[in-house]
């Protein structure tokens, strides 16, 4: 497994430590400290996580993913666990790290070889490598492990034991934390505060009665949450439309070109208990939340229908979103991070009403006089009234309408960072039939749960959907038609920026609104060079995932290693009894295959269009020399997105004096 890889890229070291020395054992008792400032000195991150278990669900391909850390010798040594549970089968590798003193570095043996180092940042960043790859960042991060792509919350021994299937955790750990208390997990606090007590005294049900019909979205009520994801910052408000009958979520994406407008998120009870309808007032899609009895919300496509993710209350606190971790934030600081742009979204709970002054009783007011038999003083304060409520209403209309334009997408972008970036022209009109339409080529769907990419070749019209390509040929009207190999025909109407996707009657049709546009075809080739002028080949692409889709990106690649010294092309095999996952690169930089953990099952393998090693114009590659060997980066084109994107990039590493060469956690000869 990856985890557990024999991983020869760092230099061969002496075997011993802690765990099978008495030597290393009594040097390492000699180390130990528990002088807060010197064991942060040499830990980092970990110093604050010694003793904790940690547990991520649904995390990429993941369904669990965990860490456990204890002290063996504390400030010296650590037993730092890690694994993770993906198509049902789980599996779990014990390191021993320990102090070097020499090196000033923690060293991580597994199964008596050194594989693993870090050093910590002057931060409390924990950078941990194999050889000249990294594995993973550990922040600084208060009640989290935490990384740069993932976070982990607590976790008692009992929930590892069980989460991991008996791969991970301790039952002696988890029966003195059960002696301890600490072994059930309490029940979720029933949330309180002004939104609760609103809800409440409009509803009439108690406190318990919401937190079971709302979950955790009761707990976030009146907050902001916000996540930064390199240069992108998503970020989400919750507050009442109407207390205890309808949530209002506000959502917000920043990328490289600014943020995107704020827009809402409508969350309402249904009549079945237990859950919530979610609909997007940008493009109309409807979705539910499945309350869960520990309050986590299960996303659906319909009531009953895929789970899409989940939504968890960490606990300290920070909200995770199907695996992505927002914490909570003040106004200010949700402000500066998204330069002003969050202050267009003002909570009723900024402005709380003021309370009442206490003021001594009055008199009761005389009767008042009778109004003439005509009424004209009621009737002109009935007008008046009648106006300023028109004006109201139009005003309240004026700043709905202005709240629902779309925010711009904050997904980050997976496909290899850019050498050189341009901006793309605006989005061109589709050729063909599809200009005769007015349609808009791009990425159509109902939000997060369907999107296609859609072009025109001529007079047809092409769906391209994560594993299959389908040509839709032209029926007149703007009408297009596609029949599936089993007879039966699909047809798409196309109405300037939205499709109406349907069998036989268009009235029963789905709706596929315009998400992302595409950019004008030429614009692929702006960033590219002029013919002859570089000896790499130029990679331009367009990711329709990045956080700005009308960018081009572009590369340079060559199909070979200077001098030849070693061969690219050929299988890389993990080291597993059956090799597999294996990757395999065809020849002169054409064709291959790419397996993830599952394969051979089909789900678990792509194809490799085409690959490229990364390169400088002039031909010469980009590579990080060592005394071990050589890092460099190989890009590749995917049949299929892959976590978001058919573009991916990884590290090449060729050894210095032995025949191995490594991609990811797999190796082959150099020939």
């Amino acid at each position: 497994m990856a985890l557990a890889a024999v991983l020869a890229a760092v230099p061969a070291q002496a075997d011993e430590h802690y765990g099978n020395s008495a030597a290393a054992k009594a040097a390492m008792e000699q180390l130990r400290t528990d002088a807060p400032a010197e064991v942060r000195a040499r830990w980092g991150a970990f110093a604050d996580l010694a003793g904790g278990a940690f547990i991520a669900q649904d995390v990429g391909s993941y369904e669990v993913m965990w860490r456990d850390l204890e002290w063996l010798v504390p400030g010296a040594v650590m037993r730092w666990g890690n694994g993770m549970c993906r198509s049902g089968e789980c599996y779990h590798a014990d390191y021993v790290v320990q102090w070097n003193p020499q090196e000033k570095r923690l060293d991580f043996f597994y199964e008596n070889s050194l594989k693993m180092t870090a050093q910590p940042r002057a931060d409390g960043a924990l950078p941990i490598r194999y050889g000249f790859m990294g594995f993973e960042t550990v922040l600084p991060e208060q009640g989290l492990y935490r990384t740069e792509r993932y976070s982990l919350e607590p976790a008692t021994q009992s929930r590892l034991l069980a989460m991991s299937k008996g791969k991970a955790g301790s039952a002696q750990r988890a029966a003195q934390e059960a002696a301890g208390g600490q072994g059930t997990a309490a029940a979720a606090a029933v949330p309180s505060g002004p939104a609760v007590e609103s809800a409440m005294k409009a509803t009439g049900q108690s406190a318990a009665e919401l937190s079971r019909r709302w979950g955790l979205l009761l707990g976030v009520l009146d907050k902001r949450f916000m996540d930064v994801d390199g240069r992108d910052v998503a970020w989400r408000a919750f507050e009442w439309q109407q207390p205890g009958v309808a949530m209002r979520q506000w959502v917000v994406g920043c990328g490289n070109f600014g943020c995107g407008s704020p827009y809402q998120v409508i969350i309402r009870p249904t009549d079945t208990e237990g859950l919530l309808e979610v609909n997007d007032t940008v493009d109309g899609s409807r979705r539910y939340f499945a309350v869960e009895p520990d309050g986590a919300l299960r996303l659906q496509s319909t009531r009953t229908g895929v789970v899409l993710g989940k939504w968890r209350l960490g606990a300290s606190g920070q909200l995770s979103m199907h695996g992505r971790w927002f914490r909570p934030v003040d106004a200010d600081t949700l402000a500066q991070a998204t330069q002003g742009k969050s202050k267009a979204v003002a909570l009723a709970a900024d402005n709380p009403p003021p309370r009442p002054a206490a003021v001594a009783p009055v008199p009761a007011p005389a009767p008042a006089a009778a109004a003439p038999a005509g009424g004209s003083d009621l009737k002109s304060q009935l007008a008046a009234m009648q106006q300023q409520m028109a004006a109201l209403a139009k005003k309240i209309e004026e700043q709905d309408k202005a709240a629902r334009t779309p925010a711009a997408a904050s997904t980050p972008a997976r496909a290899p960072s850019a050498a050189t970036r341009q901006s793309a022209p605006a989005p061109a009109r589709a050729a063909g039939q599809g200009a005769a339409c007015g349609a808009v080529e791009g990425v159509y769907g109902t939000g997060d749960n369907y999107q296609v990419q859609v072009s025109f070749e001529g007079d047809t019209l092409v769906l391209q959907e994560p594993n299959r390509r389908s040509v839709y040929r032209h029926e007149g009207n703007c009408q297009f038609a596609f029949t599936h190999p089993n007879g039966t025909t699909y047809r798409l109407g196309v109405s300037g920026k939205s499709l109406n996707a349907y069998k036989g009657d268009p009235s029963s049709g789905t709706a596929l609104g315009l998400l992302r546009a595409a950019p004008a075809a030429e614009a692929a080739r702006v960033a590219a060079p002029a013919s002859g002028s570089c000896k790499a080949e130029a990679i331009s692409f367009q990711n329709a995932e990045a956080a700005n889709p009308n960018r081009v990106d572009h590369l340079y690649g060559i199909r070979s290693l200077p001098d030849r010294s070693a061969e690219p092309s050929g299988r890389y095999q993990a080291p597993e009894p059956n090799g597999r996952p294996w990757t395999v690169l065809g020849p002169n930089g054409v064709g291959g295959t790419f397996e993830e953990y599952g394969a051979p099952r089909p789900d678990f393998i792509y194809g490799i269009r085409r690959w490229w090693i990364q390169a400088n114009c002039d031909g010469s590659p980009v590579v990080e020399k060592g005394a071990a060997g050589s890092r460099y980066l190989l890009i590749y084109e995917l049949d299929r997105p892959r976590q978001g994107s058919s573009w991916q990039r990884d590290e090449l590493i060729v050894l210095e004096r032995e025949d191995k060469m490594f991609f990811i956690d797999r190796v082959k000869s150099k020939r």
